[in-house]
C-alpha cells in the first residue's frame, strides 16, 4: 500500500472493537466515497474518496467500519456544529435535565468529550455548573471556549492536560469517533469517583431495524448496540448501569456508565430485545443490505423521474448522512439548503451541487416547480415548516426518504 495513503487510512480492520473478535462479516458496501463533512470550496476541486464498508460481529452484534480514515483528516477542520437546530438545543436542554437529576447535584462539574461549538456546555452553564470540554475541531476552538475551559485536541491523546475529577462525563455521539475506544473508556475512568456517571450517546438505534444506511459514513466508526456497549465497558472495568431512550436523530439511547456495579433491569430487558429482535442473526443484515440498496434506488428514480416532470429539486439540511445517499447513487439535485455557515458557498462532498442558506428561497421562486426533498429527515417538521414559512407554491412537492419514501403534495 502506498505509504501516504497508509498515513491516512487504517485497511481490513480485522478485530471487533467492542469485544475484540475476529469473527466478523461484511454488511453493506457503499464504494469509494468522500467524507461526509469535508464540503468543496469549489464546484472543479477533486476530492479524495476512501472505501466504505460496514461489518458485523457475530460474537457480540457490534457494527463498525472495514475502513478506519485517518482522525485527523476528519476532526480538525470540522463543518458539522451542533448549535444550528432549535430541535437539537431542545434536546440538548432536556439532557443537561437528565444528568443533573442522575448525578443529584443542583452544582458541579461537567466534561464534554467532542464538546464542538460548545452548545451543549451551554445549557449546563447556565444551570450553575463549572464547563469543561475537549474537542480536537480547530476552527471551532474559539467558539466552543468563549465561556467554557476547552483544551482542543483528542481525548485518548491529551488525557493529561484534564487534571481533576468529574461530576458527569458527557459523549454526544462522538464516543464512536475514536480509533481505540477501549482505551478511551479506560481513560474515562481515570477522570471518575464512584459517584461519577458517564454519558454516551450513540443514535442509530433503529440503523439495521430501518434500513437507515445513511448514518454509515467514514466519522463514525462504530455503531452500538446494547449488548456490544456492556461488552466494551465489562472490558474496561465499568458498568452499564442504565440506558435511557430519546426520539432525537429517529431514536437515540443513551448510555448510562459508572465504575460500581449495578446493572438495571432495563439494560437486560432492551439487551434481550435486540436477541429477539435477531441482531445476533447473520440473516437480518442480509436483508438489511437488500432493503437499504433497494430504498436508495428507488429514492433516486423518484428524483430522476421529478427532474423529468420539469421540477427543480432542492436538499434541504445538508447533514453527513444525505452525502452518503447522494454519492452512494451519484444524486442529480440543483441546490442544498442548509443554516450552518460554515457548508454554505460550498459544494456538497464529491458532488458540484452547491450549498445555500435557506433565505435564498425567496429568490428562486421564478422556477415553475420545487421538489423540496429534506436531506435531514430527524428534523423533518422544523424544516418542513421553515419551507412553508418562506413561501411554498400549489404545484410544489416535499420529499422524505426515511423512514420510508414519501411525497406530500402542498393542497
Amino acid at each position: 500500500m502506498n505509504k501516504k495513503l497508509a498515513d491516512e487510512i487504517k485497511l481490513n480492520v480485522s478485530n471487533c472493537i467492542a469485544c475484540n473478535s475476529k469473527d466478523l462479516y461484511k454488511v453493506i458496501d457503499l464504494g469509494l466515497q468522500p467524507l461526509a463533512n469535508v464540503y468543496k470550496n469549489t464546484k472543479t476541486e477533486s476530492q479524495k474518496k476512501y472505501p466504505l464498508v460496514l461489518n458485523f460481529c457475530k460474537n457480540c452484534s457490534h457494527c463498525q467500519l472495514n475502513d478506519f480514515v485517518h482522525q485527523d483528516i476528519l476532526f480538525k477542520n470540522y463543518m458539522y456544529v451542533s448549535g444550528t437546530a432549535k430541535e437539537q438545543i431542545k434536546y440538548f436542554d432536556w439532557f443537561s435535565d437528565l444528568v443533573i437529576s442522575t448525578i443529584s447535584k443542583d452544582k458541579g462539574n461537567v466534561l464534554d468529550i467532542g464538546c464542538n461549538d460548545g452548545s451543549q456546555l451551554n445549557l449546563f452553564k447556565k444551570k450553575s455548573f463549572q464547563t469543561y470540554g475537549i474537542d480536537p475541531a480547530k476552527n471551532l476552538h474559539k467558539i466552543s471556549s468563549k465561556n467554557h475551559k476547552v483544551i482542543c485536541g483528542y481525548f485518548n491523546e491529551d488525557f493529561d492536560k484534564l487534571e481533576l475529577k468529574f461530576d458527569a462525563i458527557v459523549c454526544q455521539n462522538a464516543f464512536a469517533h475514536n480509533y481505540n475506544q477501549l482505551e478511551f473508556l479506560q481513560k474515562c475512568k481515570k477522570l471518575m469517583t464512584n459517584e461519577t456517571k458517564l454519558f454516551i450517546t450513540v443514535s442509530q438505534v433503529n440503523m439495521i431495524k430501518n434500513n437507515e444506511f445513511d448514518t454509515i459514513y467514514h466519522e463514525h466508526y462504530s455503531y452500538y448496540t446494547v449488548n456490544s456497549m456492556r461488552t466494551i465497558c465489562k472490558r474496561a472495568g465499568l458498568c452499564l448501569t442504565d440506558v435511557v431512550e430519546h426520539d432525537a436523530h429517529g431514536k437515540t439511547y443513551i448510555h448510562i456508565i459508572s465504575l460500581r456495579d449495578g446493572e438495571s433491569e432495563n439494560v437486560s430487558l432492551l439487551a434481550q430485545q435486540e436477541v429477539d429482535a435477531n441482531l445476533f442473526d447473520i440473516n437480518t443484515y442480509k436483508k438489511y443490505r437488500k432493503n437499504a440498496e433497494k430504498l436508495a434506488d428507488k429514492f433516486n428514480n423518484t428524483i430522476n423521474s421529478l427532474r423529468n416532470k420539469g421540477f427543480f429539486i432542492v436538499g434541504c439540511g445538508s447533514p453527513a448522512k444525505s452525502n452518503t445517499v447522494i454519492n452512494f447513487k451519484d444524486m442529480q439535485i440543483d441546490l442544498v439548503l442548509d443554516d450552518n455557515e460554515l457548508k454554505q458557498e460550498k459544494y456538497v462532498p464529491g458532488t458540484s451541487i452547491p450549498v445555500k442558506p435557506f433565505n435564498i428561497l425567496k429568490r428562486i421562486d421564478t422556477y415553475q416547480k420545487i421538489c423540496y426533498v429534506i436531506l435531514a429527515w430527524n428534523f423533518f417538521d422544523e424544516i418542513k415548516s421553515k419551507i412553508e414559512l418562506l413561501g411554498l407554491k400549489k404545484e410544489d412537492l416535499i420529499v422524505r426518504f426515511f423512514p420510508a419514501l414519501e411525497i406530500l403534495k402542498n393542497e
